[in-house]
């Protein structure tokens, strides 16, 4: 195993495990716990882990069925992580370990492939620049001009090479397991003859989708800045001024610095193409983050550990998250409480609506489903159908015939900048207000196990 020096002349182990990999990994896991659930984006992906691991090969049980989403996604990322986690699921069973904690589980699989991602990274920008950034820039003018000129050519004909095998490998991959997944759903939505072939890549759909047939700005539009101006200044906060240093400061002679603007131009291509369509969001900017934190980080090589320290976010306010952590769970277990001091009472049917999705309400909650609850997410039903279900998580409390079962879920509003800068110690920085209610049927201890939720109109 190599052993190399630092920038400060310690003897350090790039492949072992230091402090600033314990710092990333102690903050991914509060991340994670302090906010376990996902936006809608993920939804899709969260759900069928849930189904590769407990259905396996149900495939027309599973949720992408009757919830296919708008366009078409890959199944290969989910069917990764619950191939990690599923010999797990006989452990956690062992241990009285429910879903809930496998979805905490997958997430943390989630973190650790993108940490050991990032710690490859981390060590080969180490190996490569592990000399001063500073002292080294004078002789470093002169050979960079040359290495440039004498090496791209042949880095340009290996990354060819590897671009195309590597396309050709994961076409295939993506072709024979998108497929294999999205053809029950083709047979049972779509198909019209018996003879009707059927071949899904998902993100040549996606292309299409985005691109060609340009729907995505039906979902929102932003000015072609935005990334620019916004979201990356929001996200990168931390590297974007190490960055303008080492672009103007560090210029060895040029207009500016030609080995930050060499590690960063790939990201300024991808985000000023993404510019071009009118529906943005950050998440298609996440392969460019890394390289503009890296660009951050590349000025500060006297201290490595700034790497790590770039790519971590900030955690999200406790009192707020630690309300978010636990109320799908806490909802569920006074759900489980009272039916079990009320025998009499019918079993849980349970609707979630388009933004408790949105925030986290996935198939990994349904861990009642064996013993009898229901649940539902249809969306657009009239408030007439609405009766048949015993409880509602919704962001709505103005259901006739439901009342307000717990203290409704609290999420951000504002920020309270000028307030709090008068007085930090009296007035909140962060405005919060009522975001989800939970609801239960007023009727409902009137209902008799075994018998049919009974629907009253008359007051709808």
């Amino acid at each position: 195993m190599a052993i190399e020096k630092d920038t400060q002349g310690q003897t350090s182990n790039s492949k072992a495990l230091d402090k600033w990999d314990l710092f990333f990994l102690v903050t991914m896991i509060t991340h994670i716990l302090a906010a376990p659930y996902t936006k809608v984006e993920e939804i899709f992906q969260v759900n069928n882990i849930y189904d590769h691991i407990y259905l396996t090969n149900d495939v027309e049980n599973y949720d992408f069925i009757e919830f296919p989403g708008v366009v078409y996604r890959t199944f290969i990322s989910s069917l990764m992580i619950a191939a990690i986690d599923f010999p797990f699921k006989y452990i956690f069973v062992r241990i009285g370990f429910t879903c809930y904690h496998m979805h905490v589980f997958s997430r943390i699989t989630l973190g650790l492939l993108n940490y050991f991602a990032l710690k490859r990274l981390r060590s080969a920008v180490q190996d490569k620049y592990r000399d001063d950034y500073i002292t080294n820039s004078f002789f470093l003018m002169f050979i960079y001009d040359f290495l440039r000129q004498k090496l791209s050519l042949d880095i340009l004909k290996k990354v060819i090479g590897y671009g195309v095998i590597f396309s050709i490998v994961f076409i295939s991959i993506t072709l024979a397991i998108d497929t294999f997944f999205w053809r029950e759903y083709f047979n049972q939505r779509l198909r019209k003859t018996e003879d009707e072939s059927f071949f899904m890549w998902p993100e040549l759909y996606v292309l299409y989708y985005n691109t060609y047939l340009n729907k995505s700005h039906e979902w929102g539009t932003s000015p072609w800045y935005w990334y620019f101006l916004a979201a990356i200044p929001k996200s990168v906060t931390v590297a974007i001024p190490f960055l303008l240093f080492g672009l103007i400061y560090q210029r060895r002679g040029h207009i500016i610095d030609l080995q930050i603007l060499d590690v960063i131009s790939p990201a300024i291509i991808f985000v000023g193409l993404y510019s071009i369509l009118p529906h943005k969001e950050l998440r298609f900017i996440f392969p460019a983050l890394t390289l503009f934190n890296l660009g951050g980080a590349m000025v500060t090589l006297a201290y490595p550990c700034m790497l790590a320290i770039l790519t971590i976010q900030e955690v999200p306010p406790f009192d707020t998250s630690t309300k978010t952590i636990v109320t799908y769970q806490l909802t569920i277990k006074s759900i489980e409480i009272e039916m079990k001091s009320n025998p009499v009472l019918p079993k849980p049917y349970l609707h979630s609506d388009v933004y408790a999705s949105m925030t986290g309400f996935n198939r990994f909650l349904y861990e009642n489903e064996p013993i009898g609850w229901k649940y539902n997410r249809t969306e657009n039903m009239p408030d007439t159908e609405y009766l048949v279900y015993t409880h509602l998580i919704s962001d709505r409390n103005d259901y006739a015939g439901f009342k307000l079962y717990k203290e409704p879920v609290k999420g951000f509003l504002s920020l309270n900048v000028k307030e709090w800068i008068k007085n930090p110690l009296k007035n909140n920085l962060v405005i919060l207000s009522d975001q989800i209610y939970i609801l239960e049927r007023e009727d409902i201890q009137q209902l008799r196990i075994g018998s049919e939720v009974k629907v009253n109109y008359e007051n709808v």
